[in-house]
């Protein structure tokens, strides 16, 4: 069931989906498989043999993931765990915005503080175990983060890896937002993360998405 909870003017200020399937999803390498099913069957649906990914933060390691992760060719207990399919093919592009790469300091400090029990008590398990695998000492962090699993990434999207963040992203650093031999556009000056104002509503950042994506 969806809930929507609204203010007294009417305006909506929360929606929960308490029976979607990622209700209690607890890192970004499960998201991976809901997103290769989805992508599949719209390949199957249009007949087409290319596309291109984005993603914004969390989405970013989750396209990652869709694109290198093979439980036939790597070890770690986490793949074998989580990833059931083979990655996706047809990869053209695949762009990040704001993606820790490296790991996030703000889900760091969630995870060996548990400040956010504070701050986000109407958080699920979910959404904290989420936010606790994206933190420096994650083994899901570690993971994209071989050498091997880069370069297969790199392979795999047959046109290029971009990586895009914010200089005032106080949740991912810029400097955990990049991935070495991509193309890391240069920070933009004073964009957050994705609060009010942040990087997804910047017109900067959608005018060199759409340059690319024209190709």
């Amino acid at each position: 069931a969806i809930q929507i909870i609204r203010n007294k003017k009417g305006k909506v200020k929360k929606v929960e989906f308490s029976s979607d399937p990622t209700y209690n999803y607890t890192n970004f390498f499960q998201f991976a498989e809901l997103i290769k099913s989805k992508i599949r069957k719209e390949i199957e649906r249009s007949n087409i043999n290319e596309y291109d990914l984005v993603g914004h933060s969390m989405g970013g390691l989750d396209i990652i993931a869709a694109t290198v992760l093979d439980s036939g060719m790597d070890n770690d207990s986490e793949v074998r765990d989580f990833i059931k399919t083979k990655p996706l093919e047809g990869v053209g592009l695949l762009i990040t915005v704001a993606t820790p790469y490296k790991g996030s300091f703000l889900a760091d400090l969630m995870k060996h503080t548990k400040i956010d029990e504070i701050i986000s008590p109407e958080w699920t398990d979910g959404i904290r175990k989420q936010c606790e695998n994206m933190a420096f000492d994650s083994e899901f962090i570690k993971i994209i983060n071989q050498p091997v699993i880069r370069k297969r990434l790199l392979k795999n999207a047959r046109i290029a890896v971009h990586t895009f963040s914010g200089g005032d992203d106080r949740a991912v650093n810029p400097k955990y937002a990049i991935m070495e031999d991509a193309e890391n556009h240069k920070p933009f000056y004073l964009v957050s993360h994705s609060q009010r104002m942040g990087i997804t509503q910047d017109p900067r950042l959608h005018f060199e998405l759409f340059k690319l994506l024209r190709g």
